[in-house]
């Protein structure tokens, strides 16, 4: 069944983030599957001329589709919303704990009124899943299509580094990956062992301050050379709806240590060089590491071998899924 799929977004699909690497990658997969795509909050005339070919819309909760969503919507006779759920604004907002902040307000606004004006719900996790349940009482059409890896990228290195370097994934101006707590606790092993390093991935611009390494924006195949240069992932997120740094992370064989979600467990599942620390928790997540790294012996610590990497979800898979969900909704009378 060869349709049109319009990724609506206001979000830069070559930019940093969860979201952004998710929209990419589907989109590039669905193409070359045979299907029309486009990315962004207008389509072109050519695109919406293709009445012929039916549309699903998929929204991701950043832009609350508007008069001209509509207008054009009910232009298109053959027309189905998706909701593409990547975790809840109110789990997260119960998760830092911001519940005075207004924009945590607004961001569960947003995320009820797109997954109740939705025809279905596609959720990256069954967190995602529970949670639209839980908080935003949806009985939509549900899928859970957790998110994937190029595989002919993140493929899994020969040899583990033994240099003590931490490496963390993520953007460091959002409170929600919690950056600063991996910051107090790498102060804390970096006072004992003047040989550790931090190596960070965020967007911003390249700088070294003592024993940590801000790279700046790192994507594919620069990305994937960042993980096989490191001995250890770290992930202290106050919460997650599908970790995409997780799974590349498993792709390349470099252990990972995680904080205590059960979404993380579900990433992560299967895969032997993973560890937990308590959430939030300085003194857990810098005795891990020194556990990890072993400091004190200094004999390669925990997960000094490579070990088996999982089987690895890829981003084919996934527009795979997002098509057999096409289909289900089509033979349930959606069409």
């Amino acid at each position: 069944m060869k349709v049109r799929v319009w990724q609506y977004t206001h979000l830069d699909p070559k930019g940093i983030g969860g979201v952004e690497s998710h929209i990419f990658h589907v989109s590039e997969e669905l193409k070359k599957m045979g299907y029309v795509v486009f990315i962004g909050l207008k389509p072109s005339k050519e695109f919406l001329n293709q009445t012929d070919l039916p549309l699903f819309i998929h929204t991701h909760g950043e832009s609350i589709p508007d008069r001209d969503f509509f207008k054009i919507k009910k232009s298109q006779k053959n027309s189905k919303h998706i909701h593409v759920s990547h975790g809840t604004t109110f789990g997260r907002t119960c998760k830092t704990m911001e519940f005075h902040k207004i924009s945590s307000y607004r961001g569960a606004a947003k995320d009820f009124v797109s997954i109740h004006m939705a025809d279905a719900v596609a959720c990256v996790s069954e967190v995602a899943l529970k949670e639209t349940r839980q908080f935003y009482f949806s009985k939509k059409i549900s899928r859970v299509i957790p998110n994937g890896v190029d595989e002919k990228i993140f493929y899994p290195m020969t040899e583990l580094t033994s240099e003590p370097k931490i490496l963390f994934v993520g953007r460091s101006t959002d409170k929600v990956k919690n950056l600063s707590l991996l910051l107090k606790a790498f102060s804390q092993l970096s006072a004992k062992n003047s040989n550790v390093k931090l190596v960070v991935v965020s967007g911003d611009r390249p700088s070294t301050f003592q024993n940590i390494i801000n790279t700046g924006p790192k994507f594919g195949a620069d990305l994937a050379e960042v993980y096989r240069n490191c001995r250890v992932l770290v992930i202290p997120s106050y919460y997650e709806g599908d970790s995409i740094v997780a799974r590349e992370a498993c792709a390349v064989g470099l252990p990972v240590l995680a904080v205590d979600l059960p979404v993380l467990h579900e990433n992560l599942k299967n895969y032997e060089a993973s560890s937990y620390f308590k959430f939030n928790d300085i003194n857990s997540l810098s005795d891990s590491l020194e556990k990890i790294l072993n400091l004190k012996k200094g004999d390669g610590g925990t997960f000094s071998n490579l070990k088996p990497t999982p089987k690895i979800r890829s981003w084919n898979q996934v527009a795979k899924d997002f098509e057999l969900f096409y289909q289900t909704l089509n033979k349930v009378g959606q069409f």
